[in-house]
């Protein structure tokens, strides 16, 4: 997804780009454009107190979320992803890794498991890795 000057522009299932405005984009995927993640993630959705490691001056704190609390809008933006024909089951697990270095967010590694039905049921496990440059002053106080 890149964002133009008329909206946000994604590429359709044969590469094409396919523009969109902020409200279009919203009521097809479920979720804003900007968002790093499609998850609410708040204390209600946390499974467990986050878990922070720190090696080489990273710091990374990791957490898990509740598979149907977090994903309430994330339905939506699967079935946009992969196509009328697949009905979404739910979300079976989400841990979610920020990466900070020197006080600043570079970075975030979302792990999942979700069901899909298609002609069967199938689990269907995914990983994506955000990494963010000139994110500017915002420092992440350390805890």
């Amino acid at each position: 997804m890149v964002k133009t000057a008329s909206g946000y522009s994604v590429r359709d299932k044969d590469g094409a780009p396919v523009v969109y405005g902020n409200a279009d984009y919203l009521a097809k995927y479920g979720v804003p454009p900007e968002t790093f993640v499609p998850y609410i993630i708040e204390e209600d959705t946390l499974l467990a107190v986050p878990t922070r490691s720190v090696s080489g001056g990273v710091t990374r704190i990791t957490f898990s979320l509740h598979p149907e609390k977090a994903a309430k809008s994330y339905a939506q933006s699967v079935k946009a992803m992969v196509g009328s024909t697949a009905e979404f089951l739910g979300m079976k697990s989400i841990t979610v890794t920020a990466r900070i270095e020197n006080g600043v967010l570079t970075g975030m590694t979302v792990d999942e498991q979700y069901a899909m039905k298609m002609l069967i049921t199938i689990t269907c496990t995914s990983k994506f890795e955000q990494t963010f440059q000139n994110i500017g002053s915002g420092v992440v106080k350390d805890w």
